[in-house]
């Protein structure tokens, strides 16, 4: 695409890792303005806010690793699942103008994998309100930006 070769660094590089990190990894989902108004981000926050799903097998790897419920098999899940998310942060925009990153959607099926090799498959309390918050902080990012 012409946007990548008018980049000083390309379509993807280490050079975009520390700004993608920053914007896509911890990055808020709204701005505020000169007059103090909070405004919705369209580009350029935390795929873990755009996509709580994410955070489901983060938050299951954490308590497999304090519990020591940890398997080869949930190791190596999350470890592709970062390796990817790592990968995908070399890339410049990673996924443009979208509500969040879209390009983060593409470790959605890790997620459903570690929780699929997890034994306990129900959802507890802090794992609803996850999702409750996901699909609340969803509704109107989408209806903003009209995807």
């Amino acid at each position: 695409l012409p946007e990548f070769m008018r980049s000083q660094y390309g379509e993807f590089s280490l050079n975009h890792l520390p700004g993608n990190i920053v914007s896509f990894v911890f990055g808020l989902p709204f701005d505020i303005g000169a007059d103090g108004a909070l405004s919705l981000k369209r580009f350029g926050f935390s795929l873990l806010i755009a996509n709580p799903l994410l955070l489901l097998p983060l938050w299951r790897c954490a308590r497999d690793l304090f519990t020591r419920r940890m398997t080869a098999q949930k190791a190596l899940c999350v470890a592709l699942m970062l390796a990817q998310m790592l990968l995908l942060l070399l890339h410049r925009t990673f996924g443009g103008l979208q509500f969040g990153a879209r390009y983060a959607v593409d470790l959605l099926p890790y997620a459903a994998l570690y929780l699929a090799l997890d034994d306990d498959r129900r959802l507890h309390g802090a794992e609803w309100c996850l999702l409750i918050v996901g699909i609340v902080l969803t509704v109107p990012g989408v209806l903003a930006v009209h995807i």
